[in-house]
This record gives structure tokens, sequence and C-alpha cells, in this order.
């Protein structure tokens, strides 16, 4: 099987066989991740919503293609996910308005942090680009980091859970890896 970077050069070159190639091995990598709780947080249609954004990832990266610059297969994934991660915040933005903070899953921080029922439209409108914005920040923290702090505020796991999902580390060490992910977290968002 023909790597990754070199079916990229083909595809950008315009071989209509490597473009096909290359999406027949993307679309696997792409849904695999886009399925993580990591890019899909919001869990309102569960594998629709993954499928969702695979596809509109995929056609993301068919458009974005010609202006990649890499040239190593992991700098090729990272583009994806970066790719997948601004998927996933506009699928967020254009499905909030239509559902519940419970739908959404944005979890019981963001449910007690940012909404009050007794809030006038605006006050709720506020809330929800607070929301958005709270995402892109954590979106900017570095992977591990992300994961950590995702798992453990907004999906409301253990701290034991969070360790093991981050590939068997300790409760102290998952807890350090949380505390730097919401203080690197505080300084985007306030400064």
């Amino acid at each position: 099987m023909e790597s990754l970077s070199a079916l990229v050069s083909r595809t950008q070159s315009g071989d209509e066989q490597a473009e096909n190639e290359l999406y027949e091995q993307l679309r696997p990598f792409v849904c695999t991740v886009a399925q993580s709780c990591d890019f899909v947080p919001m869990n309102s249609g569960g594998d629709a919503d993954a499928s969702d954004l695979t596809q509109a990832t995929l056609l993301r990266v068919a458009k974005s293609i010609p202006e990649y610059r890499g040239s190593r297969d992991p700098q090729f994934k990272a583009w994806i996910r970066q790719i997948l991660r601004h998927q996933a915040i506009d699928f967020l933005r254009q499905n909030t308005p239509a559902l519940s903070l419970d739908q959404s899953g944005l979890g019981v921080w963001l449910r007690q942090g940012l909404v009050d029922d007794n809030s006038t439209p605006s006050g709720k409108f506020i809330r929800r680009e607070q929301a958005l914005r709270l995402l892109q920040a954590l979106e900017q923290l570095p992977d591990d980091q992300q994961r950590a702090v995702r798992w453990r505020y907004l999906d409301g796991l253990s701290m034991q859970e969070v360790a093991r999902r981050l590939g068997h580390r300790t409760e102290g060490a998952a807890a350090q890896l949380v505390r730097r992910g919401v203080v690197r977290l505080g300084r985007l968002l306030t400064g």
C-alpha cells in the first residue's frame, strides 16, 4: 500500500487514481477519529453525527488538498485532525440552536456554568457564544490536555477513568494533565 504522503503528492499533480486511493485510505481513519469522543462531543445523533462529520471533513480535505504543503504521513494526519476539529465546531454551531444542552452533550459543567433558566433571549445567546468560544479554546490545547479536560469536565469522568483512557497513566499524572489544561484554557479565554 502506497503511503499517504505519496498519494497526496500524486493527487496534487492531478492523478485521479491516486486521489481515489487516497480517499479510500482516509475514510476509515477519519471515521474512527470522528467517532471518538474527542471530536463528536455533541452525541446528538450518535453515528449519524460521526458519519456527517466524516463526510464534511473529506469534502473539506478535497477542497484544501492543493494548498497542503507537508511531506510526511504524520504531518498529513495532524492536518486531517485539524480539519476535523474545525468541522466539528462548525457542526456544533449549525446544530446548537435546535438542541437543548442535554441533547448536545456539553455536560454538567457547561449546564451549571453557562445556563440560567430565567435568562433573556440575549442572555441565552451570549451563553451559547461563550460555550462556542470555550470549545474553540479547548481545541487549541495539546491533544492529551484537550482529551483530559474534555473527559473530566465535559464528559464528567472520574480521574481514574481519565487516567485509564490516557493509556494507564496514574491518577496523579492525569490530574496534573487536567490541571495544566485548565490553566492553559484559562489563559486562552482571558488573554
